[in-house]
């Protein structure tokens, strides 16, 4: 049985456009799904952060617990579009994970051509802080009215993709 932490964005001041609002609320409906379907596949104990956590608190937390993967969930602003994930660096486990991830979002992203892959980015405090491995999933641009509409409307697709890809990547032999 592996132990997840699942870290939704707690960024209640970061609005979307349109009906979006805050990142805050739409990633813990996200994370919602991600959990009961990780906890209904028998294979996942959960752990989560609360609202009103600062990442000083939930990095804290995630090492305490001794979690085998640590899994954010945001959306993006900068006016680009689409999916992407953020793996621990110098590391398999995560690497593999976001992989697995990315590749399962994409299957349900309305727009194929979008490309933004698997990054990293040594300068992102959580990941770079926790002890176990790592991945921070972007799911889509709050500040992009089409990514908006996705995602307001494909709660369900977007957790079920992020679970999914969990449940893959944890499959991989690897450290």
């Amino acid at each position: 049985m592996y132990k997840i932490y699942l870290s939704p964005s707690t960024q209640d001041k970061s609005f979307g456009v349109g009906e979006y609002g805050t990142e805050e609320y739409r990633m813990n409906m996200v994370a919602d799904v991600v959990e009961r379907i990780l906890v209904g596949s028998g294979d996942f104990v959960v752990y989560r952060n609360r609202r009103g956590m600062n990442k000083d608190e939930i990095i804290k937390e995630s090492n305490i617990l001794k979690v085998d993967i640590h899994i954010a969930i945001h959306s993006n602003y900068g006016g680009d579009k689409g999916p992407e994930c953020f793996p621990k660096i110098n590391c398999e486990r995560s690497n593999g994970v976001a992989k697995e991830i990315y590749k399962s979002l994409m299957s349900v992203y309305y727009d194929k051509e979008a490309d933004n892959g698997i990054t990293y980015n040594n300068k992102i405090v959580e990941m770079m802080n926790v002890n176990s491995p790592a991945v921070l999933v972007e799911v889509g641009y709050h500040d992009n009215i089409k990514d908006v509409e996705w995602i307001s409307n494909s709660i369900y697709v977007i957790g079920e993709a992020i679970a999914n890809g969990i449940i893959e990547g944890m499959k991989l032999k690897v450290c």
